[in-house]
């Protein structure tokens, strides 16, 4: 009995010994796996925002005076001063102004800026401009500057579909010089001449002072012959609007005045003309038909339209 057990269990050993080198064979024979690759994540850089800090000691260009010669200097911490006396030829102060507005301008998916200079040149009057300033990677480019007025309110200050959207009060004839009482909405564009008055209207009472263009277009292509037409929400001093042919270099190739139809002074009107091309050259031009206050030839009203002269 027992000699049968130990027999059973000799060979249960003499079995696990035989099948041993298998088990080490499949073991050894084993091949190294190596772990798939990691997807690969595609890093987009983040333009730079143009910040306030940056605008406060950015470069800048303005005229020294409203028709002055330009001068060009750097504001720190949003301030810059050349002179101590107000009195003196040579006096400048310009500040930064509180309203920015953030906005893609020139088409490259980059966060551009608006921003509002204010200068005093000695005296009361703080002349406001209006300027573009591109992102170039996070370093600001002043790109175009426009002159607002003296002591104005602005109100709305955006950058929408690349234009620079501003609301707000700015002189009338018959405003003293602290208090302006004239509502305005502009839009200004970018253009190879710098920043460039595309629409402008006036609120007269409860109505807005406004030209519309019915033709031409926004971009479309003209030749030598011009029709053009639209209309006013009121009839402008005398039934007469004004009109420019310029490049979008700013060279002004003609300018001239048409007529609007109106029962009388206080209600919308129509216009109709035909202009001559031929002395244009081609290439991208700007047409602008304009309405200029009979008091003190500031801009009423206006709005502007590219062209491609062929």
């Amino acid at each position: 009995m027992n000699r049968a057990k130990w027999l059973f269990v000799l060979l249960m050993f003499v079995s696990a010994a035989c099948n041993l080198p298998s088990v080490l064979e499949q073991s050894g024979a084993a091949t190294e796996t190596t772990a798939p690759p990691l997807p690969t994540i595609p890093l987009t850089a983040t333009p730079a925002d143009l910040t306030r800090s940056l605008l406060e000691n950015l470069e800048y260009t303005l005229p020294a005076g409203i028709e002055g010669e330009a001068v060009s200097f750097r504001l720190t911490d949003g301030v810059f001063q050349r002179g101590e006396d107000t009195a003196g030829a040579d006096y400048m102060q310009v500040r930064l102004g509180d309203a920015i507005a953030y906005g893609d301008l020139n088409g490259d998916d980059l966060p551009d800026a608006a921003v509002l200079l204010a200068a005093n040149y000695g005296g009361t009057g703080v002349f406001v401009w209006v300027v573009a300033v591109l992102n170039r990677n996070g370093r600001g480019e002043q790109a175009g500057v426009l002159f607002l007025d003296d002591r104005p309110a602005v109100e709305r200050l955006q950058i929408e579909n690349n234009e620079i959207r501003l609301e707000g009060l700015i002189h009338g004839p018959n405003d003293p010089g602290c208090c302006p009482n004239q509502a305005i909405r502009w839009a200004m564009r970018l253009t190879p001449a710098g920043l460039k008055l595309i629409s402008a209207s006036t609120r007269m009472g409860e109505v807005w002072q406004e030209i519309n263009l019915d033709v031409p277009l926004e971009n479309s292509r003209v030749g030598e012959r011009l029709e053009m037409s639209g209309g006013v929400t009121l009839l402008p001093f005398e039934a007469t609007l004004n009109y420019r042919i310029s490049s979008e270099d700013g060279v002004e190739y003609q300018s001239s005045y048409l007529m609007v139809d109106a029962p009388d002074y206080g209600y919308p009107g129509a216009f109709q003309k035909e202009i001559d091309l031929s002395s244009v050259p081609p290439g991208v031009i700007y047409l602008e038909v304009f309405e200029l206050s009979a008091a003190d030839g500031s801009i009423l009203s206006l709005t502007a339209v590219r062209l491609i002269r062929e």
